[in-house]
């Protein structure tokens, strides 16, 4: 705001708030009720009370979720009118609150956006909500079982017309969305998992040492022959040589004499000719082609397997899943045989002290 220093009369105050006014609603967002703002996957935090009204709160991991919430930071965003939606994704516990494949909506209100809170582990969104049916529907986020919680969040522009009347019928979010926020940690299911590290990794190797991750029983509960050769497009040739192969494009290649799509490894064009013809072994004088197939074969097929089983068990790839949660899915599929006797040891040990 700027006033030329001359002989013109002082501004009034009125003259000031209006270009004030005139500043802040050219800084705000130019959004379409119903528009998208932008999602994230959260923590429920205690709502903070006032005379005038609610303050929900989310927080935010360091990382991409945290990277939304601090967008909201920005100048435009400041005292938006938004609609919220909060999917409830897992307890406090880490217990999926899904039914029958639904996640249910924990609450829906409308509110105005506020600068978030930053801190060294991530950032606090925060939607303030003014006395009325807006701040009483936000409410049910102070609830003791929901601290915690993970959720998933919406934000969609409202008008003031819609915060005054009921919010009708919500839309389904997308369903991946929510099954792939369903992998991240609640604080206790991360305390657990950093406990039960030492003993899960030792029961782990187990697993490694006696082939459980390239039994083909496993790899056919895990997904089809056709996600592995899929998969397999996507890796490196893996013919030897001085210098890792970067030929392309990669595909499955299987032995004539191989009944099953799983007993297979990349190969890019030039090299899946070579194996056809027989003619590998000129190419490869330290290793037999048979006997390099076979090894090369399992650590492929190990490494699909516990991509997929880690995706099912919503084990984070820095973590190692549990042997209770191993065993039960096993079961479930009924591979448990599968499973070496010193892994059940410890899996059933496990579940004896739950």
């Amino acid at each position: 705001m700027s006033f030329r220093l001359s002989k013109s009369p002082r501004p009034s105050e009125s003259d000031i708030q209006k270009e004030l006014d005139g500043m802040q609603t050219s800084q705000q967002l130019n959004a379409t009720p119903g528009e998208s703002l932008g999602s994230f996957t959260s923590q429920i935090r205690r709502p903070r009370t006032s005379n005038k009204g609610i303050q929900a709160q989310f927080y935010g991991e360091n990382g991409p979720d945290a990277d939304t919430i601090a967008a909201l930071a920005l100048s435009r965003f400041q005292d938006v009118l938004v609609e919220v939606r909060v999917w409830g994704i897992k307890d406090q516990e880490g217990r999926l609150l899904s039914k029958n494949g639904q996640y249910p909506v924990l609450s829906r209100f409308i509110g105005r956006l506020e600068r978030p809170q930053p801190s060294l582990s991530g950032m606090t969104a925060k939607i303030f909500c003014k006395n009325g049916p807006q701040a009483d529907a936000s409410l049910t986020l102070a609830q003791s079982d929901l601290f915690d919680a993970l959720v998933y969040v919406e934000l969609f522009a409202a008008s003031e017309a819609e915060e005054q009347d009921p919010l009708g019928e919500v839309v389904p979010v997308n369903e991946h969305e929510l099954i792939q926020a369903s992998s991240r940690l609640t604080p206790t299911e991360r305390r657990i998992f950093q406990v039960r590290q030492k003993r899960s990794q030792e029961a782990f190797k187990l697993l490694d040492t006696y082939g459980f991750f390239y039994n083909l029983a496993v790899a056919s509960s895990v997904g089809s022959t056709a996600e592995y050769f899929n998969w397999l497009t996507e890796q490196s040739c893996a013919h030897p040589g001085e210098l890792p192969c970067d030929g392309h494009p990669v595909r499955a290649y299987v032995l004539k004499d191989v009944r099953t799509g799983f007993q297979a490894i990349p190969l890019c064009e030039q090299h899946h000719e070579l194996w056809g013809q027989g003619l590998a072994q000129e190419t490869m004088p330290l290793h037999r082609p048979e006997e390099f197939f076979k090894l090369r074969q399992k650590s492929y097929l190990s490494r699909w397997v516990k991509q997929k089983l880690f995706k099912e068990l919503r084990i984070p790839e820095q973590y190692t899943p549990a042997p209770s949660a191993v065993y039960d899915w096993a079961l479930k599929h009924k591979v448990e045989t599968a499973l070496p006797s010193g892994f059940m040891a410890y899996a059933l040990t496990e579940k004896s002290n739950q």
